[in-house]
């Protein structure tokens, strides 16, 4: 909702031919709309722009092939299986065939600056090693946001400032100065990154191992300083399976209340409001 005007906005100051944001949340997007600045609500104006309201990866599944030349996943970290189901191979595969052979597809994940703990690569390292399943080319960028640009074809993702200068250049657009790539990308602080996520723990995400969920846990316990921290890994470690017990266990006393007590208006209501809080997390 909120970043759907800056996210048009910053994508039409270069020749785009047509723009497609798709928005899962309608009424997130009318609150935004009230509220964002004007040259975001002129963005969603332009022609080129189309505004589709649905879910993300029921849209991309259903893209025919080689629709488009960059698809880019703007959102959150996978704190969720919501989320989670955007940084899986399946995911991946569906929108490796919604691109042209020489497409790009970009995402961005929490990373850490200038600290590369197991933490970091774990989880990093997880959404990078699920992207080369997919995409043979993946770099990402430095910074506290690691960025990840995948492609099909050799020659057509780069990190290098010169070659970015040089093709940033011929599009002619004054939005940006070049001579900032120096400092976005600066190339010591990229081979880092590269070397760590290729030394990482190869762990591949999937719809139903949904490991970087768990490492993303992890992570942000890390960052907040949680005592639970060794409780998280412990989680993460016991697999999918731990996930079923507490939701076993409440559907048993389901059970159980049913058949001894029968139907209890009220007490009923809380309950299976628990247990589907506790079933989708």
């Amino acid at each position: 909702g909120g970043g759907v005007g800056s996210l048009a906005r910053s994508f039409l100051d270069y020749p785009v031919e047509r723009l497609d944001v798709v928005e899962p949340d309608p009424w997130a997007l009318d609150i935004a709309r009230a509220h964002m600045p004007l040259d975001e609500a002129n963005a969603l104006k332009d022609p080129r722009v189309r505004v589709v309201l649905g879910d993300g990866r029921f849209y991309v599944n259903r893209l025919p092939a080689g629709a488009y030349d960059v698809i880019f996943c703007d959102v959150p970290d996978p704190v969720s299986s919501y989320w989670n189901r955007y940084y899986t191979e399946e995911f991946f595969n569906a929108a490796s065939r919604a691109l042209t052979p020489r497409g790009v597809f970009a995402t961005g994940v929490t990373s850490a600056e200038n600290f590369w703990g197991a933490e970091v690569a774990s989880y990093g390292g997880s959404i990078y090693h699920t992207l080369l399943k997919v995409f043979p080319i993946v770099q990402g960028t430095p910074g506290d946001e690691t960025m990840l640009f995948a492609s099909k074809a050799s020659g057509v993702v780069s990190l290098d400032p010169e070659v970015l200068k040089e093709r940033f250049r011929k599009i002619g657009v004054t939005a940006f100065d070049p001579a900032g790539f120096d400092t976005l990308l600066p190339p010591k602080r990229t081979v880092f990154v590269e070397k760590e996520l290729k030394r990482s723990p190869v762990l591949i995400n999937t719809d139903f191992n949904p490991i970087s969920a768990s490492l993303a846990m992890v992570l942000w316990g890390r960052f907040s300083g949680t005592r639970y921290l060794e409780l998280l890994n412990t989680v993460r470690r016991a697999g999918l399976t731990f996930f079923f017990i507490p939701i076993l266990f409440f559907m048993l006393a389901r059970v159980s209340l049913r058949a001894r007590w029968g139907p209890r208006e009220g007490k009923e209501a809380k309950f299976q409001t628990l247990l589907a809080m506790a079933a989708i997390g």
